[in-house]
């Protein structure tokens, strides 16, 4: 029952990982992998001498919006339902699961999930379809309808709506993909947004000093429930930051 020696490596690379994965020479793994490994994990089966198996899982990867960002455009924009509800429709999450994630993902909200009593349908599918025409008119309709020379909206009084996401993804993964096809994807809305990769200090940093505009999280693999999220039920968010 006893181990001797525990060795822990850590790994900025991606691709040494991988590579390490890959043939064989790892016992034990920490970098919370998803169903965006599974096409290089399958690849390598025979060489690494493993299994693929996957299983249902409670993981999300989410989008938030800083409605307490001192930003004081941004936070009048984003505390405005009609833009978060746009900015849910102008990205295409049926792409993106089968572009990154073969397909295995569901669009749903961050939400409890179907089986629990706190199941909602309306709140689980809310706002999920993919509808730039509807997204655009929110976003009229809230007062950001007029643009640049280059299409970007305008706050009104002036000024482009720009915004950044910074996200603790792994370089090269899908995750990080996908946050960078999300600002894309706000950008056809003519939001200027940017993606940012972050590591975990710094992360930490900003969440704490309230320093995000938007955030990426890729490592949400705990179900919306009131034993293990306690701070959601309660209204305060989903952790418990001061953002």
């Amino acid at each position: 029952p006893y181990m001797d020696r525990v060795a822990f490596q850590g790994l900025e690379d991606a691709s040494l990982f991988r590579d390490a994965f890959a043939n064989g020479k790892v016992g034990l793994q920490a970098l919370e992998l998803t169903a965006g490994d599974l096409p290089w994990l399958r690849e390598h089966e025979a060489d690494g001498d493993y299994q693929v198996r996957t299983s249902p899982s409670t993981w999300h990867l989410t989008l938030h919006l800083n409605l307490a960002t001192a930003d004081e455009r941004l936070n009048r924009f984003f505390n405005d339902l009609r833009v978060r509800q746009a900015v849910m429709l102008g990205i295409d999450r049926e792409r993106l699961n089968f572009q990154y994630y073969d397909g295995l993902c569901t669009a749903r909200q961050f939400s409890p999930l179907e089986g629990t009593r706190f199941y909602d349908e309306e709140v689980s599918q809310g706002y999920v379809g993919y509808d730039v025409d509807e997204a655009n008119a929110l976003l009229d309709e809230a007062g950001y309808r007029e643009r640049d020379a280059e299409g970007f909206r305008l706050h009104p009084g002036g000024g482009r709506v720009t915004s950044e996401i910074a996200g603790e993804t792994q370089g090269e993964s899908a995750e990080e993909a996908c946050g960078v096809d999300v600002a894309e994807c706000l950008g056809d809305l003519g939001l200027e947004c940017s993606y940012r990769r972050v590591l975990a200090d710094e992360m930490s940093r900003l969440q704490r000093e309230n320093g995000l505009q938007a955030a990426w999280m890729p490592n949400y693999s705990f179900p919306l429930l009131p034993t293990r999220a306690v701070f959601g039920f309660l209204g305060f968010g989903i952790n418990p930051q001061p953002w």
